[in-house]
């Protein structure tokens, strides 16, 4: 086992050179979790990969990284001598499917053989989730190595698709490079579609929100259309519906993107589920504390400006974020400062002459119902509040506390190059020259967005490559911050909504300060990334 730095609150643990690498960061995993909820370790997420574990600690909390190390070798001392990922405690999840998939005759292409000798090989083969990532409830699932050779093969060549597709519908069944999957929510994909199911792999008011986990086995039986529904997953334990009082704000308008973000939801990586939450955490804390609030109260993140709302009786506010004009019926008053709005005040958010994210506090906090613990809109996996819409009405919450000692904070204007500082990543050493990162100078790409900013070149300057001599990455765990390189040589930083695995090389970790300036950054914006 090698552990390998993923910046200053993540560490990740390759387990590639154990005899059973796969199934050993499966139990590793199960024994760091266990840690975390019998409070041997602080809160963490703990991320299964294809064969390595992903340690990640709230922002800036450090990490006990003695104790992970204990228990991940105590779990790897006690690992037996045969396959020991999957769950015994757990029949196999029966997924009735209907093999009519737009990718059935051209996967069985692929493959070499009949679309039912397709059909027959991937039902007959007893699938375990190796691990969850790309979205919610999504499992990686792999056949278990009982499973007969021949059918394996088979199975084993089909790729991925040479294009992905922008909208793959919930409930499909598809197959690609080893692994077959259930969609368990609308998204992309680039995997051949074999067939479909009704059975839901996830529902936020259920616990466990999602049917799969690491180390659970799954069966595929071929169904009919009129009958595939028929082992539909009941609610467990419905959320409580939020204690709604009153409107505080009516929203007038929205700008771009309006969001209602919170410190998100940590904790629950290994079920596919990113932290989300706000973008620049720093900004959203301290505007909670102007207006004497617990930091995790929810709030609005604006992004690029054209945000206002319509005050419900006195309200005490903050705006926060980069500097900005605020301005209260047309009359300036001014950012990072308490703001009382009379009744009927309408208060407005200006486009930031620089920077991106905005972040509204209310006293006692915005209320709206929570999704599995937060009331972040995560807009990736679709989870938590939608984006505001002009008419909807901010109940305030109670989340006040103390009234707050000062009601100003001072804020710096950024001007020039943005200074991004970073450690080195788990996996600089699968590029040419990670070095390369650091010469000259970035520019910010328009298709940034919260999942992740992307970076093009400012000049000449050469993009960082992958070495020609190693294959293919297997998944894993993404630090927030990380830095990913695909195979174009365009760095992604990933934000708040990124997914919690990625199949490329991440090169470099941000500092946390300088992920919260990296969530102000715009397209066009300059960039110099150093290493510390």
């Amino acid at each position: 086992m090698r552990e390998l730095p993923a910046g200053s609150d993540a560490t990740l643990l390759d387990l590639h050179a154990e005899p059973f690498p796969e199934a050993t960061a499966v139990r590793v995993a199960r024994a760091l979790r266990a840690a975390v909820d019998d409070g041997r370790l602080p809160m963490c997420d703990v991320v299964v990969g294809a064969d390595t574990v992903l340690v990640e600690a709230l922002p800036g909390a450090g990490l006990d990284r003695l104790s992970i190390l204990r228990i991940a070798r105590d779990a790897r001392a006690h690992a037996p001598g045969t396959d020991p990922a999957t769950d015994s405690a757990a029949s196999p999840l029966t997924v009735p499917t209907v093999y009519d998939g737009a990718d059935l005759a051209s996967a069985a292409d692929l493959a070499g053989v009949s679309t039912d000798r397709l059909i027959r090989a991937h039902s007959r083969v007893v699938w375990t989730v190796q691990f969850m990532g790309f979205a919610p409830g999504f499992g990686y699932l792999v056949p278990h190595p009982d499973a007969d050779a021949d059918d394996t093969a088979i199975l084993a060549r089909i790729t991925r698709r040479a294009q992905s597709r922008p909208s793959v519908p919930a409930g499909s069944v598809a197959i690609a490079a080893g692994y077959s999957a259930v969609y368990p929510r609308t998204s992309p994909g680039g995997w051949f579609l074999l067939g479909h199911t009704d059975i839901p792999l996830w529902n936020s008011a259920a616990n466990p929100p999602a049917a799969l986990h690491a180390g659970r086995q799954v069966r595929f039986v071929p169904a009919r259309a009129d009958d595939a529904h028929h082992a539909r997953r009941p609610a467990l334990t419905p959320a409580p519906e939020a204690s709604r009082t009153h409107a505080g704000l009516i929203v007038v308008s929205t700008g771009p993107l309006a969001t209602l973000q919170d410190l998100g939801r940590p904790g629950l990586a290994h079920l596919g589920v990113p932290r989300s939450g706000a973008a620049d955490q720093f900004a959203l804390t301290q505007a909670n504390r102007l207006v004497g609030n617990a930091e995790h109260a929810a709030a609005v993140e604006v992004t690029l400006g054209g945000w206002s709302a319509r005050a419900v009786g006195r309200q005490l506010v903050a705006v926060t974020g980069p500097a900005v004009d605020v301005r209260v019926d047309g009359v300036p008053v001014g950012s990072h400062c308490a703001l009382t709005l009379p009744d009927g005040a309408v208060i407005a958010v200006a486009t930031p002459p620089r920077g991106c994210r905005n972040y509204v506090a209310i006293r006692g906090g915005f209320d709206a119902a929570p999704e599995l613990g937060s009331r972040a809109g995560d807009v990736l996996s679709v989870l938590g509040p939608p984006p505001l819409r002009p008419g909807d009405a901010l109940p305030v919450d109670d989340a006040a506390q103390a009234w707050p000692a000062v009601d100003f904070a001072p804020t710096a204007g950024a001007d020039g190059v943005v200074e991004l500082f970073a450690d080195r990543g788990p996996r600089d050493d699968r590029l040419e020259d990670a070095a390369v990162l650091t010469a000259g100078r970035w520019t910010v790409a328009p298709a940034s967005n919260r999942v992740g900013v992307r970076l093009v070149r400012a000049g000449s300057e050469p993009y960082p490559a992958h070495r020609a001599d190693l294959g293919e990455m297997r998944s894993e765990g993404v630090p927030l911050g990380g830095i990913q390189i695909p195979p174009t040589g365009h760095p992604v930083i990933f934000l708040t909504d990124h997914p919690v695995t990625g199949g490329y090389p991440v090169a470099a970790v941000l500092t946390p300060e300088s992920r919260w300036r990296a969530a102000q950054l715009v397209a066009g914006d300059v960039v110099r990334l150093t290493f510390r």
